[in-house]
């Protein structure tokens, strides 16, 4: 059951995602996180639901590179980093090792450590065994996915690897559980879903280690898997009695503003609290079961619409559903609200947006709240686009800009035009431009332009604790 389409977080000391669980989860009562957008600023956009996935990369068939990544965090994990000359080293060989951080969750880390160590290279054949056993245990589970699988058994793989990643870290894991949970309510996952769920998982780990699976492992196991289907099944009975689970929306207004992006605006027919930076999973009743992430482009406003900008991913099911066939009048469904509020009345930093593609939609919706309250908080946003042409926000910015004087918009094109895809561009200029270790940073964008960006940030000084990101995969 986990899944999540969007790789989101915020920058520190654990290195860890803490931007909620979300996504397109599915029924993995042990929830991992694996969310990301696509290089269009949208969610990920592959072919199915998840049903217990979690929830922000495009929608494509995993890479050879997105398995290598996963195969990295597997061994980190279990304690292996790599060297500067390219060879592995343990924790305890590395030098000035740091001392372990206290188990704060009585599961047993170490085990569940070394059993996704030992299925090593062969985690994608763990996730078919998995989906295999659970359609086998509970057929009727196969209705709440969509035609594909491919998608959903590497946001599980992701999902596995953040919870056996933060599984000795309480406060990291149960918020990530507990979002995981309510956010499966909109799948229809009930109770009766988590037993077959846990069975699955653990019979799919006993068959890929063979005579390596021992009781230790089969116990750390299932003291696991009951920890986290109580935590998920706490947290979505208490949000059954605050919220439904989707929020049924009328489009009011459909306009492609490029040839493959659409601006479109729905109306929930009862009130969707969110706020600005936030993003939301959206079904449309003509790829039924299949969700994707998109952020909120439009702050809360008082006719209660919501705005939100997607762009076609290839031959993604939902992207395309919403770009060329979505028209006034059509209802769709819209998940809770997830991710970070980035225009926060608590904070007084000035911020650093660094953006491109539709992540900008999140920074138009943070820009329009601090307009309407006149913040005194200076921001600068750099946005980036394959060409100035694709800035197609660029317009609206500059309007808000004569309002809300302490706006700074910096674009920033290729000067090789659009088929440039130097990833340390946009990163160069934005450390080259200013000062930025007292500002809070958000950046959202393809990986490429993201990973490049934080480290530039990282050089200059910025604290982690101070950036949070949104990764829309590739470019």
């Amino acid at each position: 059951m986990w899944t999540h389409s969007r790789s989101s977080g915020r920058r520190g000391a654990k290195s860890g995602r803490t931007g909620g669980a979300t996504g397109d989860a599915v029924i993995d009562a042990a929830g991992v996180e694996a969310r990301a957008l696509d290089e269009t600023g949208a969610y990920t956009e592959p072919d199915e639901a998840s049903l217990l996935g979690v929830d922000h990369v495009p929608v494509q068939a995993e890479t050879s590179a997105d398995s290598d990544h996963r195969m990295a965090e597997v061994h980190e994990l279990h304690g292996e980093r790599e060297r500067d000359d390219g060879h592995a080293y343990t924790n305890g060989a590395a030098p000035a090792a740091e001392a372990q951080p206290r188990n704060t969750t009585g599961l047993d880390t170490e085990a569940l450590r070394e059993t996704l160590a030992l299925v090593g290279d062969r985690i994608d054949e763990l996730g078919s065994d998995f989906y295999a056993q659970l359609f086998a245990l509970a057929p009727e589970t196969r209705e709440m996915f969509g035609a594909g699988m491919a998608v959903q058994r590497s946001r599980l793989l992701g999902a596995l690897v953040h919870i056996v990643g933060t599984a000795d870290d309480r406060d990291d894991l149960v918020p990530y559980l507990e979002g995981l949970g309510r956010d499966h309510r909109k799948f229809g996952v009930i109770d009766q879903h988590y037993a077959p769920v846990g069975s699955a998982l653990i019979l799919a780990l006993r068959n890929m280690l063979g005579i390596q699976w021992t009781p230790r492992h089969e116990q750390a196991w299932i003291q696991a898997y009951d920890w986290i289907a109580t935590t998920m099944s706490g947290a979505a009975q208490r949000d059954a009695v605050i919220a439904p689970p989707w929020w049924d929306a009328e489009v009011v207004y459909h306009r492609r503003v490029l040839d493959d992006l659409a601006v479109i605006q729905v109306r929930p027919h009862t009130d969707y609290p969110y706020r600005p930076g936030q993003y939301a999973y959206l079904t449309t009743p003509r790829r039924p079961k299949i969700w994707r992430a998109y952020s909120m482009a439009s702050a809360p406003r008082d006719d209660g619409l919501l705005e939100f900008h997607v762009r076609t991913v290839g031959a993604g099911w939902v992207s395309s559903a919403l770009v060329w066939r979505t028209e006034p009048g059509d209802v769709l469904h819209v998940g809770a609200p997830q991710g970070h509020d980035i225009a926060s009345p608590r904070s007084e930093s000035d911020l650093l947006c660094i953006t491109g593609g539709t992540g900008i939609a999140p920074i138009l919706a943070t820009l329009q709240e601090l307009e309407q309250r006149q913040d005194g908080r200076r921001v600068h946003v750099f946005y980036a686009g394959r060409d100035r042409d694709s800035l197609y926000a660029l317009p609206h910015l500059e309007s808000i800009g004569v309002r809300y004087r302490r706006l700074t918009v910096v674009p920033v094109v290729s000067p090789e035009g659009p088929t440039d895809r130097s990833p340390h561009l946009m990163g160069n200029i934005v450390s080259a431009y200013g000062d930025w270790r007292r500002h809070r940073v958000y950046v959202a964008g393809p990986s490429s332009m993201v990973s490049t960006s934080i480290e530039r940030l990282r050089e200059q000084g910025v604290a982690e604790d101070q950036i949070v990101f949104d990764d829309y995969g590739l470019w």
